[in-house]
């Protein structure tokens, strides 16, 4: 097949997808200038078909609480944490229980070097 032969078969498929792209383009404009028309004479919006969004679902109701801060207290020179974690010594915790029983909790915070118990009385111990 000859270049110029290619050149005419991509310059007419170009043509014939452009005209099939403007066709629509040019209808959808059609039929919103129409409908704005429609609304322009009578003023009457209660036949316009509008598109309504899908359902979402509501989140569960929480039961409001209200929000905590955590005391926070010091430690003495030489005194160590009450929820001391072996693999971890430097991670601050002001509760025993694990990352696993914590992430199901929404008072908890878990970050990298500290497991908080907000829902929890006990100071958290620096």
């Amino acid at each position: 097949m000859s270049s110029s032969r290619r050149i005419r078969i991509a310059t007419g498929a170009v043509l014939l997808l452009s005209l099939v792209l403007g066709g629509r383009v040019v209808s959808h404009r059609r039929a919103a200038s129409g409908l704005a028309q429609l609304v322009t004479a009578t003023g009457d919006t209660s036949r316009v078909a509008t598109a309504s969004a899908p359902a979402i679902p509501a989140p569960p109701a929480a039961t409001p609480s209200p929000a905590r801060w955590v005391p926070v207290e010091s430690l003495k020179p030489g005194e160590s944490p009450r929820f001391a974690d072996s693999k971890f010594p430097n991670r601050l915790r002001n509760t025993d229980a694990s990352a696993g029983a914590l992430v199901g909790r929404d008072r908890a915070l878990l970050l990298r070097n500290a497991f908080i118990d907000t829902a929890s009385s006990e100071p958290l111990r620096v």
